[in-house]
């Protein structure tokens, strides 16, 4: 019986050298040995978590409340953000990667966009009136339906000029100027109405420290108009990392022997999902050294 265990240690041992080159996630610990005990120092997956978000500002005319009556268009009447997760990835740190997109973006209605980022005021909008000495004795309605009156003179004036009604002696390089112009002019006036936008790009980061025996983990909490968030915030949906171990791995059976032995970290393997409710941004699988265990090799099996 004896001879027959020291085989089977011997197999296993084999085995596990074999295992070892076809798994290059094994590490070999240093140790400190003495006579009663052995330590070393494992190492720790830690998982990250990136996104990338797009973050669309939209900023209102002062005109906004008058559109629909002068424009016959519906416009946002308040400021505001809109968060949308364009881009999810999930790694070790230093290690695989995975790339998961999500959509749709949100719907909005549409606006002259201008760069970023830079944020937008009232004085980013031009101050349109026929008669500038009378603008102070002038309600914010009548200054509405000024504007509006320029932009249809100037939507009529580009209609002349292209068919020839006016502007004879304006053609070539002049004429492709004035018609520019005339653009620029009506782009400014309709951002006092339809409002302006503007868009950047975010990428936030986060980690995860897995542990034996917990799958769910609060990475943040996001919300449309917030964007990330804490995971306190309750005003936000949780965004969830799933750690879901394998459990394919299995320690060899110890027998106490005096030869040295050489220790390996190995890791066993997890699918990690990112979700939003149900939706899945990411996922991936990756070996994590807090579900796997310690292997201890004698050197003699090493050596055969």
């Amino acid at each position: 019986m004896k001879k027959n265990w020291t085989i089977l240690c011997a197999v296993a041992a084999l085995f596990a050298v074999s295992a070892q080159a076809q798994l290059p996630d094994a590490v070999r610990l240093g140790v400190a040995a003495s006579s009663t005990e052995v330590s070393y120092a494992a190492p720790t997956t830690t998982v990250r978590v990136t996104l990338t978000i797009q973050k669309k500002v939209v900023r209102t005319g002062p005109y906004a409340r008058f559109a629909q009556k002068y424009l016959g268009v519906m416009v946002p009447l308040s400021d505001k953000n809109i968060y949308v997760i364009q881009e999810a990835r999930i790694e070790t740190v230093g290690g695989k990667e995975t790339v998961g997109k999500v959509g749709p973006e949100a719907e909005l209605p549409p606006m002259p966009t201008v760069p970023g980022p830079a944020a937008l005021g009232e004085d980013d909008f031009m101050k349109v009136t026929p008669d500038r000495m009378s603008i102070g004795n002038k309600s914010q309605e009548e200054l509405a339906r000024e504007a509006a009156t320029t932009l249809f003179s100037l939507r009529k004036h580009r209609f002349d000029l292209i068919t020839g009604e006016a502007g004879e002696n304006v053609f070539g390089a002049g004429l492709e100027a004035a018609l520019r112009e005339i653009d620029r002019m009506e782009g400014e006036l309709l951002a006092l109405f339809l409002g302006k936008q503007y868009e950047e790009t975010l990428v936030k980061e986060f980690t995860v420290v897995p542990e034996a025996g917990k799958t769910n983990y609060i990475v943040c909490r996001f919300s449309a108009d917030q964007g990330t968030m804490s995971g306190s915030d309750l005003s936000g949906t949780p965004l969830i990392l799933s750690v879901e171990s394998e459990k394919t791995f299995s320690p060899l059976p110890e027998k106490r022997e005096k030869t040295p032995k050489t220790y390996y970290a190995v890791p066993d393997y997890a699918r990690c999902r990112l979700l939003d409710g149900t939706t899945e941004l990411a996922t991936v699988r990756i070996p994590i050294y807090q579900f796997g265990g310690i292997v201890g090799i004698s050197e003699p099996a090493l050596k055969r």
